[in-house]
């Protein structure tokens, strides 16, 4: 760890009471990346281990007067803090003062460019209230020491891009496994997961984002709009679209973003929703089918098909399909599907599930792995054009969805389930990070990739995705829109 050597954010105010703590990186990032990362204090959890949890309180851009409400640990407690910015100088300098009940902050953090990558330089003046002399200079190591794990962890963060996973033995064993697999779908599957976070921007690039309006797409909305993206958001419904729209600009300030309403049960809806977006985006760089439903009983869709399918499966085909013309070269593809998928293999000749006894389950995790099924042909016959195509599942995630479709489980397994935010970290990382640009064709849980079958019966050959495309296509024609 290199000392930094920068001056203080503001020395006539040091008195003799003041820890004066200072640290500096080298990272291979730029400027512009490292302030919009570090200088968000939203961040620091992800790098700071004595950072519990951090939010923002003020709405809007960051900016100064953008405050933060923090809780730290402190040796054995938990202390609350507020932040506040007092200085903001993108990309080279912010500064912040931070407030507890038993401590001040003054944390200055600067950014200094260097031949290939950035310095930052940390430097935090902190004042214990009310504690003696002596306790004061017994606490002063346990300080320090904290402070460099926090730029460690910086350090971390802010590293340059790494290669993206690879297929692990270990990892297919697991998944074979279904149990010990199952378990990779709970909230402790991500935590241990011991992810470093999504730093690279989407500045510029247009993303599309079916189902947006709560649960995962909400989290990954709300997420890529920090990362810089001009968000599309597509929904159902009107004035969730717009709960939606005012959620991100109330945290991330009056950004670039449009909303498109759309019916995604009904594919008429879908080619008009396509044709709108050909039509007013003059690039697509990031595409996330995102939108999906359980539905319990088997329901008929306004053009007669069974609603999971249409909504599930033929709804992102004919989506995808249609704005392929609009995907920019060396864009993304994002298609999110279920870890149920696992438990049924798909029925090409049935895709409308009108034989044997309906399940709503077995509907939804059959169209999910017909979307994987899809995901594998579009990599192959895109990768000319370098476009990535990813399919990813969210694991086992506690959303107003799972509570409505499946009740029991969810009352069963809700100490288990993931946030929403936890559930879209992949698909943040899949839209934004570039390792994840230098692969294609891959099912992904917690940025890694894994297996798509493991039960006897399950296996997609690619003769049957063969088939599945040219009945997808057949079942498009039906609308005549």
């Amino acid at each position: 760890m290199r000392r930094g050597s920068g001056c203080a954010p503001h020395p006539e105010n040091r008195g003799p009471d003041v820890i004066r703590l200072q640290e500096s990186i080298d990272s291979p990032r730029s400027p512009q990346d490292c302030f919009r990362f570090a200088a968000d204090f939203r961040n620091l959890p992800d790098w700071d281990p004595t950072t519990v949890r951090a939010r923002k309180l003020t709405p809007g851009a960051l900016g100064v007067g953008s405050e933060f409400d923090l809780l730290v640990a402190f040796g054995p407690q938990r202390l609350p803090l507020r932040y506040r910015v007092v200085e903001f100088q993108p990309p080279h300098r912010v500064l912040l003062h931070g407030e507890g009940e038993r401590l001040q902050l003054v944390d200055e953090i600067r950014f200094e460019p260097l031949a290939s990558g950035t310095r930052v330089i940390y430097t935090s003046d902190l004042t214990l209230k009310s504690v003696g002399r002596l306790t004061e200079q017994a606490l002063k190591p346990a300080v320090s020491l904290n402070s460099r794990r926090a730029m460690a962890g910086l350090r971390r963060a802010l590293a340059a891009a790494e290669a993206a996973p690879a297929p692990s033995a270990w990892r297919n064993l697991l998944d074979r496994a279904v149990l010990p697999g199952a378990a990779q779908f709970t909230a402790y599957g991500y935590r241990s997961a011991h992810l470093r976070p999504v730093v690279d921007r989407l500045d510029g690039k247009t993303v599309v984002l079916t189902g947006a309006t709560s649960g995962i797409g909400h989290a990954a909305a709300l997420w890529l709009a920090r990362l810089g993206a001009r968000l599309v958001l597509v929904g159902r419904d009107a004035g969730k679209l717009a709960d939606t729209k005012a959620d991100i600009v109330a945290d991330c300030g009056n950004i670039d973003l449009a909303v498109q309403r759309a019916d995604l049960s009904l594919i008429g809806e879908t080619r008009a929703l396509a044709r709108r977006l050909l039509q007013t985006e003059a690039r697509i760089d990031v595409l996330v089918n995102n939108a999906g439903a359980l539905f319990p009983r088997r329901e008929l869709s306004g053009e007669g098909l069974e609603r999971s399918f249409a909504l599930n499966l033929l709804s992102p085909y004919v989506l995808t399909e249609a704005l392929l013309p609009g995907l920019a070269p060396g864009g993304r593809i994002i298609n999110v599907s279920s870890g149920g998928m696992y438990l049924q293999p798909l029925l090409v000749d049935d895709l409308n599930y009108t034989q044997g006894r309906y399940s709503g389950s077995r509907a939804y995790a059959r169209a999910k792995r017909g979307l994987v099924a899809l995901s594998l042909d579009w990599a192959e016959r895109l990768r000319p054009r370098g476009i990535a195509v990813h399919a990813m599942h969210p694991g086992w995630v506690d959303t107003p969805g799972v509570a409505a479709a499946l009740p029991a489980f969810h009352r069963a397994m809700r100490p288990f389930l993931r946030t929403p935010e936890y559930g879209a970290d992949t698909i943040v990382w899949l839209a934004a990070a570039a390792e994840a640009a230098a692969c294609s064709g891959n099912f992904w849980l917690d940025r890694q990739p894994h297996l798509t079958d493991i039960l006897p019966g399950t296996t997609v050959h690619r003769k049957t995705r063969l088939r599945l495309r040219q009945v997808l296509e057949d079942a498009a024609k039906s609308d005549n829109s």
